[in-house]
């Protein structure tokens, strides 16, 4: 490898390739593991129980997560109230301008 790759040579007692084939044996041996390629040694068998103990809900700044939360619910309820005062108000003035209009239809019938 170390001819083979330029600027290695550079380096005292291969100690750049030695990291290099370190990483690459790591990663191949992680990814089998994902795979299912390989099973994973007993001594390590805790931490994955231990990762089946926790929960998938975030964690940290639960407190902005719960005041945006609030904020939002507010400004929906905000919202509906508002509309149902518009609902009102319109209704309000279309029973308005029926009560006005009620006599000055009669006016051209009888003619």
């Amino acid at each position: 490898m170390r001819s083979k790759v330029e600027g290695l040579e550079r380096y005292e007692q291969d100690w750049a390739t030695e990291g290099l084939a370190r990483q690459y044996l790591k990663n191949r041996r992680s990814y089998n593991y994902r795979q299912g390629r390989l099973d994973v040694p007993e001594n390590y068998q805790y931490l994955k129980d231990n990762a089946a103990k926790r929960s998938n809900t975030p964690c940290g700044n639960t407190h902005k997560r719960k005041a945006a939360e609030e904020k939002r619910e507010a400004t929906v309820t905000k919202r509906a109230r508002i509309s149902k005062g518009k609902e009102k108000a319109i209704s309000n003035s279309d029973e308005e301008e029926d009560s006005d209009h009620e006599g000055q239809g009669d006016d051209l019938d009888e003619d």
